[in-house]
């Protein structure tokens, strides 16, 4: 018997609209899906509350909370203990969610949803004579997801990227946006947690396209009954969060 049991809700809204006026012609449509899920029953035993998937969305992302970095001998100390590894100055420092004095996987909690709540698009048709304009965006809002591959999470001999530019360092300690180098294999840092969480939301300028259709009888001696030229443009522009 499948003991686990999930729950999906969701709607769906489309609006048209569409004129003409002699030779102009204009329609304009947007569509927006909302979806939201639910974890209803799990097989699962936790010592912590924060630490149940149940209530969840199905897509939960579950990692470590941070608070900045170590800043020095005496903080390390001072703070409950991880392990994940022998810390040093300037790698992330996180929360003890548990309060047991070590930061381990049971601290993990839930910081955000994989699938974003929010989906739409818009599409923009304008057409004169044999001249038309298309136009179609789309985007999404409230998901997240985590940066995990080699060019954020460099350690040992990878090849460094230009997240490793603001590092921390005794220097920059101050203004770091990235936790210290290291040339051995990190176990503590690079690992899920809000610190490399990020935000999927994006607009986008999916495609335009720009189109001529030449009258039906401009090519006939040549046996063409009909001929367009188009431009196309796709990609055009995204807006987002910077990862």
């Amino acid at each position: 018997e499948n003991y686990n049991a999930n729950s999906y809700k969701g709607a769906e809204l489309a609006i048209d609209w569409s004129k003409e006026v002699r030779d102009f012609s204009v329609n304009l449509g947007a569509n927006m899906i909302y979806r939201t899920t639910n974890i209803d029953k799990r097989d699962e035993i936790y010592e912590n509350d924060f630490q149940y998937r149940k209530g969840h969305p199905v897509a939960a992302i579950f990692g470590l909370r941070s608070d900045g970095f170590y800043t020095g001998a005496s903080d390390i100390s001072s703070s409950p203990a991880s392990m994940f590894g022998v810390v040093q100055p300037g790698d992330i420092k996180y929360k003890d969610q548990d309060n047991n004095g070590y930061i381990d996987d049971n601290d993990a909690v839930y910081l955000g949803d994989y699938n974003p709540k929010f989906a739409y698009g818009l599409h923009l048709a304008l057409t004169y004579k044999g001249l038309s304009l298309y136009a179609l965006c789309d985007g999404q809002n409230g998901g997240h997801s985590v940066v995990s591959d080699d060019y954020y999470w460099v350690d040992g001999d990878d090849k460094y990227s230009e997240e490793v530019l603001n590092r921390w360092t005794e220097t920059t300690a101050g203004t770091a946006t990235y936790p210290r180098l290291t040339t051995k294999s990190d176990n503590h840092n690079f690992r899920t947690s809000d610190f490399w969480l990020y935000d999927t939301s994006f607009f986008r300028i999916n495609r335009v396209q720009v189109t001529y259709e030449f009258p039906k009888n401009t090519f006939s001696n040549w046996g063409v009954k009909g001929f367009s030229l188009y431009v196309r443009g796709s990609n055009l522009l995204m807006l987002g969060t910077d990862v």
